[in-house]
């Protein structure tokens, strides 16, 4: 008779997180996120849960739950990690769905986590687990002015350009496009205006001035014309391969750019971006599309400033050199941001989209803005 060898089967495990983990859990996070996050990636009183197979720790999520000013209580899954060797088993939606039903239990009116917009993968486990994404609007409606600030500082979301919040058992995203473009822009132009008018901030060297209407005026129209034609470069690709594309303004970060506003005088522009419709989709299979896109977007926004720093040598013009110099403020940051700077917390640019697009390509616009952003 032939001996049938029989291969133990894997035991998989999912329990709370322990005291003994933590080691494990430093381990998996410098695996798992770029050094920008992983150093970030400690657990906090509230615990987490995690995944072993066979003893090994295959993925993990870390809690946290904040006390609001009003009274109510917010838990937040802050991390969630898979160890490369165990993806694609579905392992982060046990988690997801563990980690909720915890925070439930401890009393949490609300749980929600924090998304890259870019990062489709943890975006659809979310949505799998009846997460949804708030844009500012409805956040103003499920929470007061003062809560939402103190939300966004204590889940860093204040700091977060390109990221959405995402909460469980929200109501999905009603708003009209124009409602978000038109936030954008207004917000963008009120830091804008502000950082203009600091001069260098509190630690550079500059002469604060009072904002005029006219450079108000000028700040609103430029960032305007900059928008639009990042758009129209997203727009011509989305025609060109036959797949509609939204847009989405981002809500997180704003702390940031106030904080470079006044400290330095200068600005992070937070655009918002270009997605395909809905949920459920994945980055990898529109690489292409966001990839030249955003390469259309990036040359046609380095014309623009170019056209800027060429109107504010000659200075002929009491209402065109306005308009040039927020093309040149504003558009030199935004050049970079889109090109250059493709790591955390940041890939929600461009920047992101060129690089897995084509290295050589990200390179080289990347060194364009540079010598924009020097020369201009």
């Amino acid at each position: 008779m032939t001996e049938v060898e029989i291969s133990n089967p894997e035991t998989e495990e999912l329990r709370d997180l322990k005291d003994e983990d933590h080691g494990a859990i430093t381990a998996l996070a410098k695996i798992s996120f770029p050094v920008t996050q992983s150093r970030f990636v400690v657990p906090s009183k509230a615990g987490g849960k995690v995944v072993t197979i066979n003893g090994n720790l295959a993925a993990a999520s870390l809690l946290r739950i904040i006390d609001l000013p009003s009274g109510r209580r917010a838990g937040f899954i802050a991390w969630l990690m898979t160890h490369p060797d165990y993806r694609r088993r579905g392992l982060a939606g046990k988690l997801v769905k563990a980690s909720t039903a915890q925070l439930q239990a401890q009393g949490c009116d609300d749980i929600v986590t924090d998304v890259e917009g870019y990062n489709s993968g943890s975006a659809n486990v979310f949505f799998g687990a009846d997460y949804r994404r708030l844009s500012l609007w409805q956040q103003l409606n499920r929470w007061n002015p003062v809560d939402i600030i103190w939300l966004w500082i204590r889940t860093g979301f204040a700091v977060d350009p390109g990221h959405f919040l995402w909460v469980f058992r929200g109501q999905n995203e009603r708003v009209r496009p124009w409602i978000r473009k038109f936030s954008a822009v207004f917000l963008n132009t009120f830091l804008g205006v502000l950082a203009f008018s600091l001069g260098g901030g509190i630690f550079l060297s500059g002469s604060s001035s009072v904002p005029t209407v006219l450079t108000a005026v000028a700040f609103l129209v430029g960032i305007s014309t900059l928008l639009a034609a990042r758009e129209m470069g997203m727009r011509l690709f989305s025609w060109f391969y036959k797949q509609p594309l939204e847009y989405r303004a981002w809500s997180g970060g704003w702390a940031m750019y106030l904080l470079i506003a006044i400290g330095f005088g200068r600005t992070l522009p937070l655009p918002g971006n270009f997605y395909p419709p809905g949920d459920g989709w994945s980055t990898r299979h529109f690489q292409v599309l966001l990839g030249q896109g955003a390469m259309a977007s990036t040359l046609l926004v380095a014309c623009l400033v170019i056209l800027g720093s060429f109107i504010s040598e000659t200075g002929a013009n009491e209402w065109l050199t306005p308009f040039a110099l927020a093309l040149v403020f504003v558009g030199k940051p935004l050049l970079v941001f889109d090109t250059l700077v493709a790591v955390a917390p940041f890939e929600g640019f461009n920047g992101r989209h060129l690089r897995d697009y084509n290295r050589l390509i990200w390179l080289a616009l990347s060194a364009i803005a540079v010598i924009i952003f020097i020369w201009a």
